[in-house]
């Protein structure tokens, strides 16, 4: 069984050993025609920037082009559009994502966020094993969901997290992802947070603004008024997207057909035993981007003796769960080792809720764009916030 680049706290990120075709899933084609050269496809969509003077382009480098043009299947056109509304999306909305940081800092000044406390939750999760196609599973269970400390606009917030960790490996930005929804036990009452508005908010960003495919996304114990809350953003819905959502309701047998049940947690009737929301939560609660990382090291070595107190690429997180102990991410040879841990864990409580605070916390546009200079107030820095509203 391959290990793909993506690891986390509880091992390896392996893939499956089937194929597409065995299952019978939908295949990604990529493979039938010769890709264009990366090089020249990341030119051209280079060359494209200076005719869109009212975007503010805060990334250009090339592995981050090269995202959307996966994601485009290399279709440069098509690629410079989803560049265009990807920061016209976070222009348009700097509410949403002015002091959203994975690692704290939050206005209210407690020691743990909205954001943090929906990860904690698996709010989403992502599951250790991909699909046969090669794709992570986003598990998002509504009964997990604490209502009273984050609303769902949180939850989106902390998928959008999630998916920036996820698009940075090349193999997940060429086979996309698979998200599964369980809306098990999702009180009548919430649905009234389910509003158009918000509905829209969440589809623009997901649909038209993001270099990641979706595969499927499958829906399993919606309860009738789930299908009509939903069913208010069926009119923003691409018919390509539309043609990817599943509503499998209390037939857990169909989810099976398309994602193996070997994969699952029990609470979706897999074999993968309980459902443990943490260990995506500490690979996420203790994560340092690459660009930051590429950026600290450069600063670090600029600076011979004196040290900042801001955290280095070298210093190590404190544990924010008891499942991860450090930020190093275990070696192929480790995994045995780290599997036995997991599965030692299996009397813990679902959910290890913190108990100490982060060093410092890293703004989310500091955790996109790599920027070292970062507030540790969790809000975005005052260059990155002057190039947003200059546009």
């Amino acid at each position: 069984m391959d290990v793909c680049d993506l690891n986390g706290p509880w091992g390896g990120h392996v893939t499956s050993p089937y194929t597409c075709e065995e299952l019978g899933l939908e295949t990604n084609r990529d493979d039938v025609a010769p890709l264009p050269d990366k090089t020249h496809a990341i030119q051209q969509l280079h060359a494209l920037l200076p005719t869109r003077p009212d975007v503010a382009f805060l990334r250009t480098d090339h592995p981050f082009l090269l995202r959307f043009l996966r994601a485009k299947k290399f279709r440069v056109g098509d690629a410079f559009i989803l560049l265009c509304h990807y920061f016209e999306y976070r222009q348009r909305h700097r509410e949403l994502f002015r002091g959203l940081n994975v690692a704290g800092g939050g206005e209210s000044g407690d020691s743990e966020t909205g954001i943090q406390a929906a990860l904690l939750d698996g709010l989403p999760g992502v599951l250790a094993e991909r699909d046969p196609c090669g794709r992570p599973v986003i598990v998002l269970l509504a009964s997990n969901w604490d209502h009273s400390r984050y609303d769902v606009r949180t939850v989106y917030q902390a998928v959008l997290l999630t998916l920036e960790r996820l698009v940075e490996d090349e193999a997940v930005q060429a086979a996309g992802v698979v998200a599964i929804l369980d809306w098990s036990n999702f009180p009548a009452r919430l649905t009234t947070s389910l509003t158009p508005k918000l509905l829209r908010l969440m589809l623009d960003g997901l649909q038209d603004a993001f270099p990641l495919r979706l595969g499927a996304m499958h829906l399993v114990n919606q309860p009738w008024y789930v299908d009509a809350a939903l069913g208010l953003a069926r009119p923003f819905l691409k018919e390509k997207l539309r043609s990817r959502i599943h509503f499998h309701g209390n037939n857990l047998a169909t989810l099976h057909a398309q994602v193996p049940a070997r994969l699952l947690p029990a609470e979706l009737g897999g074999e993968g035993g309980e459902y443990h929301a943490h260990t995506w939560a500490a690979t996420m609660l203790t994560y340092i981007p690459k660009q930051t990382q590429q950026n600290d090291t450069a600063v670090h070595s600029s600076t011979s003796t004196k040290q900042t107190p801001m955290q280095t690429a070298t210093d190590k997180p404190t544990p924010l769960c008891s499942s991860a102990s450090s930020s190093e991410i275990p070696s192929p040879n480790e995994s045995s080792t780290a599997n036995t841990a997991v599965a030692a864990s299996q009397n813990t409580p679902l959910v290890n809720k913190m108990t100490t605070t982060p060093r410092t916390s890293t703004s989310f546009a500091s955790m996109l764009f790599g920027n070292s200079d970062i507030d540790t107030s969790g809000n975005v820095s005052e260059g990155e916030d002057v190039a947003l509203k200059a546009h």
